[in-house]
Parts: C-alpha cells; structure tokens; sequence
C-alpha cells in the first residue's frame, strides 16, 4: 500500500493547479533530474506568483518546465532567503521542494 499512497500524491501534484512559477540554476536543475535530490535553497534564481507553504508550484530551466513540486515556503519567505550562500542559511532550512513531492514532466 506504501507505492499507491506515493503514486496517489505525484498524481495530485502532476494534477494539481499551479500557484506560481520557480526558475532554478543548472546544478539544482542536475541534482533533481540525474541526481534524484531535493531542491534546495541556493539552487533559485527567482520565482513568479504569490504562493504559500503546502502550495504547488512549476519549476523552470532554462525556461522550460521540468516538473511540479509542493513548496516548503511562502514566496514572501523564500524572497527574503533567496540569494544567501549555504554558510548564511538555517543548517536546518527545508528543501523547497522535497524530492517526495516532485514530479518530473
């Protein structure tokens, strides 16, 4: 029953209307499709949209959509923390995106 209830919740997230939009660099962009990784904080370039905690959002390279993820932050928390370096950063930060809620497109 533990795959259903993970294919059940990509499937929301594939499903599931967008709240906004996140642009990331090209190592976050290898860490999450080859890597099989979390997004993290220092991979974000910028985002579109207003959103909250729990939302699900488009994330982008090279403006293309890669896929969809639920969001740990609110956009106006994750603009106050985007930019810093990983030594400025929370240790204990949360992925933006945890790769159990990511969906490849």
């Amino acid at each position: 029953r533990q795959m259903c209830k993970e294919t059940d919740e990509k499937r929301w997230v594939a499903l599931t209307e967008i709240s906004g939009k996140i642009t990331i660099d090209t190592g976050a962009y290898h860490a999450l499709i080859q890597g099989g990784k979390s997004l993290l904080l220092p991979g974000v370039q910028a985002f579109e949209g207003h959103f909250e905690s729990g939302e699900v959002v488009e994330v982008l390279h090279d403006n293309q959509c890669i896929g969809r993820g639920v969001i740990a932050y609110a956009s106006d928390e994750l603009q106050l923390k985007m930019g810093k370096n990983k030594y400025q950063l929370d240790e204990k930060a949360p992925a933006v995106i945890h790769r159990d809620q990511w969906v490849q497109l």
